[in-house]
C-alpha cells in the first residue's frame, strides 16, 4: 500500500493541505486553486510534492513544515484502522 501512495509523491493527500488552509484562513476556493497548481507542478515534475510546497511562500505564510508534513501522512488516515476492524471482526492481515 505504501508503494502505491508513494507512486503519487504525495499528490494525492491534496485535500487535507487545502483543508489546512483555508482553517489557517485562506478562503476555501484560493486554497484549492492554489494546492491544484502546486499539486500539477509537483506532478508534472515528477517531483515531491510535500518540497514543492514547503518551496511556496503562499503555503508557508500559513503552514510550518511540520504541518506540511502532517497533511501528508498516511498515517492520519488509518488512526482509527483498529477500531473498525474491531467492529467488522476483521482480523488485520499480517505484514509478510
Amino acid at each position: 500500500m505504501i508503494e502505491n501512495l508513494n507512486l503519487t509523491k504525495g499528490v494525492i493527500f491534496s485535500e487535507d493541505v487545502m483543508i489546512a488552509l483555508s482553517e489557517k484562513g485562506m478562503s476555501r476556493d484560493e486554497a484549492r486553486t492554489l494546492v491544484q497548481e502546486l499539486a500539477l507542478k509537483a506532478w508534472d515534475a515528477r517531483t515531491d510534492f510535500g518540497e514543492v510546497l514547503k518551496s511556496d511562500p503562499r503555503i508557508t505564510a500559513l503552514l510550518t513544515p511540520e504541518e506540511i508534513d502532517a497533511c501528508l501522512n498516511p498515517q492520519r488516515h488509518l488512526k482509527n484502522i483498529d477500531q473498525i476492524f474491531a467492529r467488522f471482526r476483521i482480523e488485520p492481515r499480517k505484514e509478510e
